[in-house]
């Protein structure tokens, strides 16, 4: 975890030895299935062996995972929701859970839920984890009118056994409209992991609008937060004021008591509207973290922010922050000053063609404190996309990106620094639609770099090419299959490697499509990237206009 925004890491060692991971995730529309019927109906399957290592898992022993669930209506009135799950390891771990709700419409303002709950537990570690419990619980929600919605809800525990905490809960929550402005919404509970609730109150009015309120969430000291003392909850508060037609000021104060992880901050802003296409903003943040274990730190931040957008395809965005922090960590001093920014630039110049542009940067500086890291890093980009609009068949992407990297490549998803490089990138794809069935993709890339292995290694000489071609098959209805031959040449290292990948596409509407595939190459299709362990299986998002 980390409580300065990325700064510094406190990560977990990973575990010894070498594994490997499995897994296999299925879900259906039941509609496609069985026409007529609304739902959908999931399945997954996981194995890992001691020795894999990810960012939110070690696993230091053999696991394995799998379950199922579903959703569906029975009728225009009731619905049936249904899951369970199983999990398993070597030291003697075990989990069996099953929930099944039936929500079932009275009328049109009445809801009320019915569900079951079931579990099985072995922790060798926790006994306060371990026994078996079977729970029901039971909801009814009611929308009076417009001004007022409630609802009832408890859970029982009808069966327990071992030293697993009991399931009880009992609480009544309500959003009612005091009048035109001020609305209030809060929930009370009781249980066997303690109280909890919240209460906010909201106002909307012409020109003012805020809130304000308090929350306990009773089952937030059981995630994967470690809490040291006691859960005292959080409370926020913030306003919007416009004191013009043009100029907008807002604020928020909020102070988290998690156990000894104790956190105040605050921030102010201002929007200014220049006119219906330009608005510009601005805000200022200061805020103390409190924590025992990490570190105290103590935060003051300015950041300015614009906004443009025209009827004739222009639109524009930037943001650029000012960052100080001043604390401690492990008994090491860590002050810094950071500089961030973000901005971007889309221009439709007809509706079948339009160039984007963006620049990112962030400049660390650790005021000589060696605990902290340094090195720039500069990302600008430029692309030229076009789509004939009297032939929707060819699709193609040409780009330039530059990449100026001093801090270096994160290895394997973690802190690791890896190697750093100043890179000029140039790629053109394309897509050509052959039939109805068959796709044509191909792409072809440069890149002109130099690069580093690590912190303190002098830059020298990393030119590459790329080549890829690709083909893909329409088999039913919103689904593809992908084959993809690629080629990496290294210019410096005189060498060429291929590679080979295999996928699978669902479609999501017309512009958005998702999928599995398998690398059996060691390098991607991103010419940034220079660590070549991109072998094995990785999800695909594509969207296209």
């Amino acid at each position: 975890h980390s409580i300065d925004g990325g700064l510094t890491l406190d990560t977990t060692g990973p575990a010894a030895g070498t594994g490997e991971a499995y897994r296999l995730r299925a879900r259906a529309d039941l509609a496609e299935v069985i026409p007529g019927t609304e739902g959908y109906a999931a399945a997954w399957y996981e194995k890992r062996t001691a020795g894999f290592s990810s960012l939110d898992h070690q696993t230091r022993e053999d696991e394995e995972n799998w379950g199922a669930e579903t959703e569906f209506a029975l009728s225009a009135r009731s619905d049936v929701a249904l899951s369970f799950e199983h999990y398993k390891s070597d030291s003697g771990k075990r989990l069996d859970e099953a929930r099944l709700a039936w929500i079932y419409q009275l009328s049109a303002g009445s809801e009320v839920t019915l569900a079951y709950g079931f579990i099985d537990r072995i922790d060798p570690l926790r006994a306060d984890r371990t026994g078996r419990r079977h729970d029901i619980g039971l909801r009814y929600a009611r929308d009076v009118s417009d001004r007022l919605a409630w609802h009832v809800f408890g859970q029982a525990t009808l069966a327990h056994s071992g030293e697993i905490s009991r399931g009880d809960r009992i609480g009544i929550g309500a959003d009612y409209a005091l009048n035109d402005q001020w609305r209030v919404a809060g929930e009370v509970s009781a249980g066997a992991t303690g109280p909890g609730g919240h209460l906010m109150f909201r106002f909307e009015g012409a020109d003012t609008s805020g809130y304000f309120g308090y929350t306990l969430d009773p089952d937030r000291a059981f995630d994967d937060v470690v809490l040291t003392g006691r859960d005292r909850g959080k409370f926020i508060t913030g306003a919007r004021k416009r004191f013009a037609e043009h100029l907008t000021v807002f604020g928020e104060n909020s102070y988290d008591l998690f156990g000894e992880r104790r956190t105040l901050a605050t921030a102010y802003g201002v929007e200014y509207v220049q006119s219906n296409y330009l608005t510009y903003t601005g805000a200022v943040e200061f805020g103390r973290v409190t924590d025992a274990a990490s570190g105290d730190l103590d935060r003051a931040a300015l950041s300015l922010g614009a906004r443009y957008q025209d009827d004739a395809g222009l639109t524009m965005r930037g943001r650029l922050e000012l960052r100080r922090d001043r604390g401690s960590y492990g008994g090491t001093i860590r002050d810094s000053h950071t500089i961030m920014g973000n901005f971007a630039l889309t221009h439709e110049i007809n509706d079948a063609a339009r160039v984007v542009t963006g620049l990112q940067f962030v400049l660390p500086r650790n005021d000589g404190t060696a605990a902290l890291p340094e090195g720039d890093y500069l990302r600008y980009d430029l692309g030229y996309a076009f789509r004939p609009t009297d032939n929707d068949r060819l699709n193609v992407l040409a780009r330039y990106q530059y990449l100026h990297d001093l801090y270096g490549q994160r290895l394997d998803g973690t802190d690791t620094r890896g190697p750093r490089q100043k890179s000029h990138i140039f790629s053109i794809d394309a897509e050509y639609d052959l039939t109805e069935r068959w796709t044509l993709g191909g792409k072809i890339g440069l890149r002109l770099s130099e690069t580093s292995p690590g912190t303190g290694a002098a830059f020298t000489g990393n030119d590459a090419w790329l080549a890829v071609i690709s083909a893909r098959y329409h088999v039913v209805h919103n689904w593809d299959l992908l084959i993809e031959a690629r080629q990496l040449g290294l210019r410096q290292a005189g060498t060429t490697e291929t590679g080979l990948v295999l996928g699978a596409y669902r479609h999501f509407g017309e512009h958005v499509m998702m999928g599995v595939n398998y690398n059996f190459g060691r390098f991607s299709d991103d010419l940034s990237d220079l660590t070549h362990d991109d072998r094995g299986v990785s999800l695909n998002l594509i969207a296209k206009f």
